[in-house]
């Protein structure tokens, strides 16, 4: 089971990021990624990221699978407070790569997955 603390549901990825997912760790749970002000204080992305972990654990505790990992991308002050729980926990957390493709003209680019990526 892979968590996806993203941005980007997983209904929004592209085909390979998709099946390197499932292929990895089967099914896909999607939490959206909280939206945190610029002026939001340590103090509470930290409790932003305890409630997450919360939410997390509950998913991870209940779940059958044997291959279990977060996928988080997001707002660098909170990933790196919830990376630090969840390590503190042995909760696997993987990044997805990406190598950016511009069109012949340079005009256009576009990010393309690659791989997942563990933090830790």
């Amino acid at each position: 089971m892979l968590i996806n603390l993203s941005y980007n549901p997983s209904t929004y990825w592209e085909s390979v990021q998709l099946e390197e997912a499932k292929n990895s760790y089967g099914r896909i749970i999607d939490i959206p990624f909280p939206i945190i002000s610029p002026t939001s204080k340590l103090k509470e992305v930290k409790q932003l990221a305890k409630d997450y972990l919360e939410r997390i654990k509950s998913i991870i505790e209940f779940s059958k699978d044997t291959n279990k990992a977060v996928h988080i991308m997001g707002e660098q002050t909170f990933t790196f407070v919830l990376l630090c729980k969840l390590k503190e926990l042995n909760i696997k957390a993987v990044s997805s790569t990406t190598v950016k493709v511009q069109d012949k003209n340079l005009i256009n680019s576009k990010s393309e997955f690659v791989f997942f990526r563990e933090y830790y």
